[in-house]
């Protein structure tokens, strides 16, 4: 047998012992199909399980993925490498890939400017439509939502309050 079989066969054999151990510590089929993808994807790449290599690839899973794809698959990279430290005989958690600290603001993404907001104020008054000027002025200024927009009364506006339980 040619050592490039043998090493297909030794890797594959391993990720089915690794898919045997996820079972076995009672992860969900998801973790344990992006477990595997992870390691599949590695063993693409590279040729080794070493700290140079480790860190080329979470090199690439940033270039190539968006930040929480990427600390998917960093995570279930280090679960490998707890598998592989605990297969071997040693202590887990020797060598672990750093996570990303990325925060998300995709509520921002979603908020339109000042200049468009007058924008719309003024095409809705020249089109005399006054019903949502007045909506979209009062979301505007008071900061409301539109769930709570829609729980508003006529007796809230004239007690000059409303109450909102969210």
């Amino acid at each position: 047998m040619s050592q490039e079989i043998q090493e297909k066969t030794t890797i594959t054999e391993e990720i089915d012992a690794y898919a045997k151990y996820l079972n076995r510590q009672q992860a969900s089929p998801n973790t344990i199909r992006s477990c595997l993808t992870t390691v599949r994807q590695y063993n693409q790449l590279y040729p080794s399980f070493d700290q140079e290599h480790l860190l080329l690839y979470r090199n690439y899973l940033l270039s190539h993925y968006k930040s929480a794809t990427a600390d998917n698959r960093i995570y279930g990279m280090n679960r490998f490498l707890n598998y592989k430290a605990l297969a071997n005989g040693d202590f887990p958690g020797s060598f672990r890939l750093p996570v990303i600290r990325k925060q998300n603001v995709s509520f921002l993404d979603h908020v339109i400017s000042q200049k468009d907001y007058e924008k719309l104020k003024r095409g809705l008054k020249r089109d005399k439509n006054d019903y949502w000027y007045f909506v979209i002025r009062f979301m505007a200024c008071s900061g409301a939502r539109v769930s709570e927009l829609v729980q508003m009364k006529q007796e809230h506006l004239k007690a000059g309050y409303m109450d909102l339980y969210t």
